[in-house]
Parts: structure tokens; C-alpha cells; sequence
């Protein structure tokens, strides 16, 4: 019944799609021709050095033509597709509709390749831009986004739709329409975007493994599972345990006194009460502090349940050692916002990451209560066959080419073509040159990949051996892997099945209800490739309604935060979302549990965001939490958990 219900909506957005309300000229591509068809324009940012690119006769949904975009070779987050060729004229007092059919083929690099976008400018206000990637389909698609919270002196927008990633696959757009949006447009896309709620599978099964006095993953008839040390089955419904810090101007009211207590010991177990209790979680995830880790320990010991740890170690964080990085041709260093990535061959480096290793385990070392390591956190892998180039693995490259190649006559011979002539002298003018590849044809491209999967796996083989010869008791986590760099796991994906577990951080966009079937398809490309079980380390939803998605700069000057295209309304919307994420990941068979991030809202001098299940003076939001605690408890029940 539920899937005929989407059907008929489906059919009701068809049939409005139809009628002649469109504010864009020539939806179908029937006019004009090549990447600027009547009403359109080609759209290719800087560093997009290959790409097919405009209308095609061959292939549509409807009529004689579509858009296509295929072939593209680009560096990351660079964008290839189309705009409107004028910009659309909108009233910021109305809602707004976008339909558009699509397809893909041949795109096996990444399941969200497409992105669609709005750019809406005002007459004072800050351009503000609203975007949501679509899932790839091999079949015509329909899609839907409602445009329902524009900025009070919105005046007009540019729409556009483009390939965000490097791939050999090809996207057709057609019957694109944007008109304003009526009550009933609204109840449809609303009933569009909820689908029906799936079931857990597996059911846990008390002392069912062996006791090795220590957490482990592990795989029975059903499902892969968190096994507790007492052999016990285990999924994780987990979250970010950040303690109120009682220097804080709201830690000073009776109502915090009287709700957290007055010491930090009252807090911490205030505020794992209120995670436990309150809202059902059964684990910490990564970055939970030192003070609830102390409440566990205690619980821990006094024979009590408990909620687990784990903990992220940053390995290649080489602090101001900027030689220990990974660097391109112009020697700027692959360390985008403090997510670093390592020469892994560096000597130095290995001695600093060895330090921090022991260090760390020495803390944890032999506690039943504490699960594992992670051992990095969104390390910025994109592109790393283009910055091979630092001291150490610029010299490990040249070794490869020369034990393939034999002489350097026969690698200019190899690798020249349309794209370059290359006639080095000796192998080490390659490093002097930096070369790279220019196109999914350059003969160079096979061998910069090969090298990527070595830098690559050098990495991983050290790390793991590192922290398991530590602590051989404790699970290995590997770096959280997050949806900016993926587009480039592919190549590597294999490499990191040595790890014992593979985490993964995503926030759902949030256009449907839960992950998208792009984003859950990701998840399990990860666990195919890899061979291994699956934790979601970090995912939360923002709403508009805690009031910290305000358009412009607010009263501090802090800008509209990048979390902005994926809101949700409501703190109630936020619980529904909750619910759809938590139970679609516990239908996975390989998903081992999640890590909600965080505990308390990015309200801070720098950055406003609704990421916390409380506000910024320690309030639960209560529409989200009771929610959560609704679902976390259903869930334990559904999966038999011990805890």
C-alpha cells in the first residue's frame, strides 16, 4: 500500500509537471544545441581539463533531446554541467518547485555524482546557495526539491545542475521544470520524500561468541556485531559524550545546578544519565571526553552496565613538521582544515606517530571497557596520485618507474601521447618536472594510480601494524573515512580491508527522509570493498527552527554555516529523520551502529550550527530526544541487545 502511495505521487508531480507554469525556457533541449541549448549555458569551473558536455540527440525521456555531461576529468569539487543562462525571477514570499528527469551510466566511481543547485542573490543579503546531490540511476528518474525558505529580499536565483566528481561515466537531464509551488505540490513532495520504514535484521543472543575479555567485531548467520567481552552480541546506538563545561555562563543558573549539579563529577554523571536514560543510547562514539570515560570506568568496575569507548588518535597529524605531508607539484601540502595527510614513508613521521601511539594506548591499555581506535579522522585523501611529490615518496615513485620501466627511454616512449611529449635525460628529472595526468587516456594515468595504491597502502599497513603490536586487545578503526574524499576511494577501497572495522562519517542531505539510496549505497560499496563490517562514526541533522540558521551574518558576524543545505524544519523533523537513519542502518547486515554527532550545538564565536541534542544553555530538545529515546528503545527491543 505504501509503495502505491508513492506511485501515485510520483504520478501526480508527472502530471502538474505537464502543465505550462515553467519559469525555464526550453525544459527539454529541444532548441539549439551543444552546451548552450536556448535558455542554457555550459557551466565548467577552473581545473576541469576534460569533459563531453551538451545536448545529445540520441538519448531522452521525452521529445528528441536531453542534456548530457559525461567524460569529465577535473580535480575534486570542481563543476561540470549547465545553468540557466538568465537568472529566474522568484518572490521570496512563495514557495517554489524543482522537477527534472535524469539518468547515469558507467558511473562506478561514486553513487552521488550529480548535483543539483540553486544560487538565490538579494538585494542586500548574501548570496545564499542551497544544493542536493542525487542518487545515480540507470533508468530515467524523476526528482524533487521544494525551495519553501528564501530570504526576505530575495529577488531572483541561477539554477543549475552539474558532475562535482571525475569519472568515465556519463548523466542526461531532461524535462526539467521550476514553477511555484502550491499546497497541494507541497503535501505531495512531503508524502515523495518519506519511503517505507525497513526492519533490523538480526537478533542478538546472549554469551553467543566466545569471552576474550575484551571487545571485538565478528560476523554470525545474520549479521555482523559489536562483541562485548563477555561474548555478548552488540550494536551500538551511540553519541558524542561532550560534557557542559561549567565555566559557561548557563552552568551558573539553579536550573543547571538543580538539572547537572555543581562539580564536574555531578555533571559527568548528570549528563551520562541523560544520554543513557533520557535518550537510549547504548555507547559513546568518538570524541567523547575524559570525564564521561571516568563514569564508564567506575560502572565498568562495579560490575554495572556501561556504555563503551572508543577513541581517535590522529595519527597523521605531523603538527608543524610540514615535510611530513603529502604535496603536489607546487608543493602545496594535501592538509585541508586540519585533516592531514602524511608522506607515509617519512622516518620522522613514523617516529612522531609511534610516540603518540604509546602515549595513548598506555592510558587505555588492558580496559575491558574500552572498544577501539580509530586512527585518523577525515583525512583528506582526494587526489593523492597528484601529491606524491614530498622528499620520501617522490623517491619511492622514481624506484617503481625505474624497476617497471627499466631505462628512462622506455618510459618516454610509454608515456608520451597527444597529451605531452616527455624526454627526460634520467628518472630523476621526474621529480624536477612533476608531471601528472591529464586525461582517463594519458598512458601516464596507470602508473600515478599504481603509486597511490602503494602511498596509500604504506599507510595503512602502518598504521594497523603500529597500533596492533601496541594493544593487540582492542580493535583497529580505520581513519573516518567522509563523503568529501570518497569519490577517490575506489581506487584504494581493497587497501583498507586490513583494518578490523571501517568507519564512515556522513550527514544526510536530507531531501528524503533519511539517507537517500545514493548515500546508503555508499555504505555498502564500502563494506563490498573492503570485506569488512561498517560504523557510521559521525551523522546528525540540523533544523531551521533552533534558530541558528538565521540568512546573512548574525549579531557576532558569523556567517550562514555549511551545514545549511541540509536542514530539516523542526526539532519534531529532526526525531522523524532520526528514526529513518537508525532503523535503515540497522537494516544492514554489515552496519555494526552509529555515532550521533554531537551532544550539545555549535554555538559558538566562530561557527552556529544545530547539531547538538540540546541548546546552547543545556536544554534538551525534546521533540528530538523523546523521539530518540522512542526508537533507540524500540530497536534494542527489535534486536534483543543486552543493554
Amino acid at each position: 500500500m505504501k509503495m502505491f502511495l508513492h506511485l501515485l505521487v510520483s504520478a501526480f508531480f508527472i502530471t502538474s509537471c505537464s502543465q505550462p507554469q515553467n519559469l525555464l525556457t526550453n525544459p527539454g533541449f529541444e532548441t539549439g544545441s551543444g552546451e548552450a541549448p536556448e535558455g542554457w549555458s555550459g557551466m565548467v569551473t577552473r581545473n576541469v581539463q576534460s569533459h563531453i558536455l551538451g545536448t545529445d540527440t540520441s538519448v531522452s525521456h521525452s521529445g528528441k533531446a536531453s542534456f548530457k555531461i559525461a567524460r569529465v576529468w577535473c580535480y575534486p569539487w570542481q563543476q561540470t554541467g549547465l545553468k540557466s543562462a538568465s537568472p529566474v525571477k522568484i518572490d521570496p514570499a512563495k514557495k517554489y518547485i524543482l522537477c527534472f528527469w535524469y539518468k547515469t551510466k558507467g558511473i562506478d566511481e561514486y553513487p552521488l555524482a550529480l548535483v543539483s543547485q540553486f544560487k538565490v542573490k538579494c538585494d542586500t543579503a548574501p548570496t545564499v546557495t542551497y544544493k542536493k546531490s542525487i542518487s545515480n540511476s540507470d533508468s530515467w528518474q524523476q526528482h524533487f526539491i521544494l525551495l519553501d525558505n528564501i530570504p526576505a529580499d530575495a529577488k531572483e536565483l541561477d539554477l543549475s545542475f552539474y558532475c562535482w566528481i571525475r569519472t568515465k561515466g556519463s548523466i542526461w537531464l531532461d524535462d526539467i521544470e521550476f514553477r511555484e509551488a502550491s499546497k497541494t505540490d507541497v503535501a505531495a513532495f512531503e508524502k515523495w520524500r518519506r519511503r517505507p520504514e525497513p526492519s533490523p535484521v538480526g537478533k542478538s543472543e546472549k554469551g553467543k561468541f566466545a569471552a576474550t575479555g575484551f571487545f571485538r567485531v565478528e560476523k554470525d548467520s545474520t549479521r555482523w556485531w559489536y562483541v562485548d567481552p563477555d561474548g555478548n552480541p552488540e550494536w551500538a546506538i551511540a553519541s558524542v559524550g561532550d560534557m557542559p563545561n561549567l565555566n559557561d555562563p548557563a552552568a551558573k543558573s539553579d536550573w543547571f545546578r538543580t538539572t547537572y549539579g555543581s562539580t564536574h563529577e555531578e555533571v559527568a554523571r548528570s549528563t551520562y544519565g541523560i544520554l543513557n536514560n533520557d535518550c537510549g543510547f547504548n555507547w559513546f562514539a568518538g570524541w567523547t571526553g575524559q570525564g564521561l570515560a571516568s563514569v564508564t570506568d567506575e560502572r565498568c568496575n562495579s560490575g554495572k552496565t556501561y556504555m563503551p569507548l572508543t577513541q581517535v588518535m590522529n595519527l597523521s597529524d605531523a603538527g608543524d613538521m610540514k615535510e611530513a605531508y603529502a604535496r603536489d607539484k607546487n608543493g602545496n601540502l594535501l592538509n585541508k582544515s586540519g585533516h592531514w595527510v602524511v608522506d607515509p614513508f617519512n622516518p620522522e613521521w613514523r617516529k612522531l606517530a609511534t610516540a603518540k601511539a604509546e602515549k595513548m594506548i598506555a592510558a587505555n591499555k588492558g580496559k575491558k571497557w574500552f572498544a577501539g581506535w580509530y586512527i585518523d579522522n577525515e583525512m583528506d585523501y582526494d587526489d593523492l596520485f597528484r601529491f606524491i611529490w614530498a622528499d620520501y615518496s617522490s623517491k619511492e615513485f622514481i624506484k617503481m618507474l625505474k624497476e617497471e620501466y627499466g631505462t628512462v627511454e622506455n618510459l618516454n616512449k610509454a608515456w608520451s601521447s597527444r597529451f605531452a611529449t616527455y624526454n627526460y635525460v634520467k628518472f630523476d628529472s621526474i621529480i624536477a618536472d612533476k608531471p601528472e595526468p591529464k586525461d582517463w587516456d594519458d598512458p601516464s594515468w596507470p602508473d600515478f594510480m599504481a603509486f597511490e595504491r602503494r602511498m596509500m597502502g604504506e599507510y595503512i599497513d602502518f598504521t594497523y601494524n603500529l597500533v596492533k603490536g601496541l594493544d593487540p586487545d582492542h580493535i583497529v578503526i580505520s581513519n573516518r573515512l567522509h563523503l568529501g574524499a570518497m569519490p577517490h576511494l575506489y581506487r584504494t577501497i581493497d587497501l583498507w580491508g586490513k583494518y578490523d572495522l571501517i568507519c564512515m562519517n556522513i550527514y544526510p542531505d536530507n531531501n528524503m527522509i533519511g539517507f537517500n539510496p545514493g548515500e546508503l549505497e555508499i555504505m555498502k560499496k564500502l563494506h563490498e570493498g573492503t570485506k569488512r563490517p561498517v560504523i557510521i562514526g559521525e551523522w546528525s541533522v540540523p533544523a531551521i527552527d533552533s534558530k541558528l540558521y538565521q540568512f546573512g551574518r548574525d549579531s557576532l558576524g558569523r556567517p550562514l554555516d555549511w551545514s545549511w543545505p541540509q536542514v530539516t524544519r523542526t526539532q519534531k523533523e529532526r526525531g522523524e529523520s532520526y528514526r529513518m537513519c537508525v532503523k535503515q542502518l540497522a537494516s544492514l547486515d554489515f552496519m555494526i551502529g552509529s555515532g550521533w554527532f554531537k551532544t550539545t550545538d555549535v554555538n559558538a564565536k566562530e561557527r552556529r550550527a544545530n547539531r547538538g541534542l540540546m541548546n546552547g544553555s543545556f536544554e534538551l530538545y525534546r521533540d528530538l530526544t523523546d523521539e530518540m529515546k522512542r526508537t533507540n528503545d524500540e530497536l534494542k527491543k527489535e534486536m534483543e541487545l543486552p543493554w
